[in-house]
C-alpha cells in the first residue's frame, strides 16, 4: 500500500504532502478531459460548446469533492450522531450526485446565457453527444480514484481482497466441478440409454 506520502513540500511555513491517492484522481481526471474532448472532437461539436463545457467540467470536479465530503459527512452523522465535516472523508456517490446536478443546472442554466443569437440552444443540439460521453468519462475518471483508493487501504484493504478473491475462486472452481460432475453423469446416462436402445 501507497497510504504514506510519496513526497512532502514546505511553503509558507506549512507542510503539505502529496499522496498517491491524490494523484491517481489527478490522473482520472485529466484521463476523463481528454477522452472527453477526443470523443467530442471526432463527433463534430462545436468549439464553442466544448469550450463551455469544460468549464463547467472543471466546476462541477471542484463542487463534487466539496458534495463528496458533504455526503460522507451526513452518512457518518446518520451513523454515529456527530457532524464532523472537517474529519470526514469523501465518497464517491456524493461526489457523482453532487457534480452531475451542478454540470447539469451550469449546462442548461448558465448555457441559456452563453448561447444566444446565431449560436442559440446551440448547447441543447449537442446535449446527445454530451450524454452518450460522459458516462465513459466518469468511468475512466473513477477507475483511476479507486486504484488512489486501493493505494490508500482506505475502502479495500489488500488483505480483505485476497481473502474474497481467493475464497471466492474456491467457490466458483467447486461448483464448476460440480457442474462438469453432474454434467458427466448426464452423458453417461444418455449414452447408455441410447446404446441400450
Amino acid at each position: 500500500m501507497l497510504s504514506d506520502p510519496l513526497f512532502s513540500i514546505n511553503l509558507f511555513g506549512k507542510t503539505f504532502s502529496v499522496y498517491m491517492y491524490g494523484v491517481c484522481i489527478a490522473v482520472g481526471i485529466i484521463a476523463c478531459l481528454i477522452v472527453f474532448y477526443v470523443y467530442t472532437k471526432k463527433k463534430g461539436m462545436s468549439e464553442k460548446v466544448q469550450d463551455f463545457i469544460f468549464i463547467i467540467a472543471i466546476v462541477s470536479i471542484a463542487l463534487g469533492f466539496l458534495f463528496a465530503k458533504l455526503y460522507q459527512a451526513f452518512y457518518e452523522w446518520i451513523d454515529t450522531g456527530v457532524f464532523d465535516f472537517y474529519g470526514s472523508g469523501i465518497t464517491a456517490m456524493g461526489g457523482f450526485i453532487g457534480g452531475a446536478l451542478v454540470f447539469l443546472a451550469a449546462y442548461f442554466g448558465a448555457g441559456k446565457f452563453v448561447f444566444k443569437g446565431k449560436d442559440k440552444d446551440l448547447h441543447k443540439k449537442e446535449f446527445n453527444t454530451v450524454f452518450l460521453c460522459a458516462p465513459c468519462c466518469i468511468t475512466i475518471a473513477h477507475a483511476f480514484g479507486r486504484i488512489g483508493c486501493f493505494c490508500a487501504g482506505c475502502c479495500w484493504l489488500i488483505w480483505r481482497i485476497k481473502a474474497d478473491f481467493y475464497e471466492d475462486a474456491l467457490q466458483g472452481a467447486k461448483e464448476l466441478q460440480e457442474k462438469l460432475e453432474t454434467r458427466k453423469k448426464g452423458v453417461k446416462t444418455r449414452k447408455k440409454e441410447r446404446s441400450e436402445k
